[in-house]
C-alpha cells in the first residue's frame, strides 16, 4: 500500500516531496529492503530532500545494533551532509561517531582531514593526522604525514618547537632523510 500511494503522488499527482514522505515510511517499515533504499534516495535526489534524507539516516542508526550497518548507514549521512547540504561541522559529528566505533577507520580519517583542511582548524587537523601516523603501516606513509604535520605547526599554529619534533621523528624512521634535516 505505501508503495501504491508513492507511485500515485509520484506518477499521478505529480509531488515528488509527498512520494518521498510515503517511501520514506516504507523504509521505517523494511529498512533493509534494497529496492526501498534505492527509491528513498532517488526520490530524495529528485525532492531535494537531503535533509530529511539524514535525520532519516540518524533515526536509523540509533536504532541498529549491528555494528557493520550501523556505520554503513552513518556514513551515508556524512557524506550526504558533506557533498549534499555542505554542512562539514554536521558530516564531522557522523565522522567522529564511525570513530567511536572503529578508531581505526582510515576512510573517517581522510574524511575529517579534509573538513579540518577546509576549516582551517588546525589543531584538530593535526590530530587527525597524527591519528593517521599511528596507524599507517609503511614508513615513507609516516613520513609523509610527518611532513604534513611539522608544516601545519610552523606555519599555522606559529610552533617551531612541534615542527622540530615532528622533524626528529622523521629523522628517527628515516636518518638519511635530506628534507628532514633541513
Amino acid at each position: 500500500m505505501l508503495a501504491q500511494s508513492r507511485e500515485v503522488y509520484e506518477n499521478q499527482l505529480g509531488a515528488k516531496h509527498l512520494a518521498f514522505e510515503w517511501c520514506a515510511r516504507a523504509y521505517q517499515l523494511v529498512p533493509d529492503d534494497l529496492a526501498t533504499v534505492a527509491e528513498l534516495q532517488r526520490l530524495a535526489a529528485e525532492s531535494e530532500a537531503w535533509e530529511e534524507l539524514v535525520e532519516i539516516y540518524r533515526e536509523r542508526a540509533e536504532q541498529l545494533d549491528d555494528r557493520d550497518a550501523r556505520a554503513a548507514v552513518l556514513r551515508s549521512a556524512a557524506e550526504l551532509c558533506l557533498e549534499r547540504l555542505h554542512r562539514p561541522a554536521d558530516a564531522e559529528a557522523f565522522y567522529r561517531a564511525l570513530l567511536e566505533m572503529d578508531p581505526t577507520d582510515q576512510a573517517s580519517l581522510v574524511a575529517l582531514e579534509g573538513i579540518y583542511a577546509g576549516m582551517q582548524r588546525w589543531p584538530e587537523l593535526i590530530d587527525v593526522l597524527c591519528r593517521q601516523t599511528d596507524l599507517a603501516g609503511e614508513v615513507e606513509d609516516k613520513v609523509e604525514l610527518l611532513f604534513k604535520i611539522a608544516f601545519l605547526q610552523e606555519e599555522r599554529l606559529g610552533d617551531p618547537g612541534g615542527a622540530i619534533d615532528s622533524l626528529g621523528a622523521i629523522v628517527a624512521l628515516q636518518p638519511d632523510n635530506l628534507r628532514a634535516l633541513k
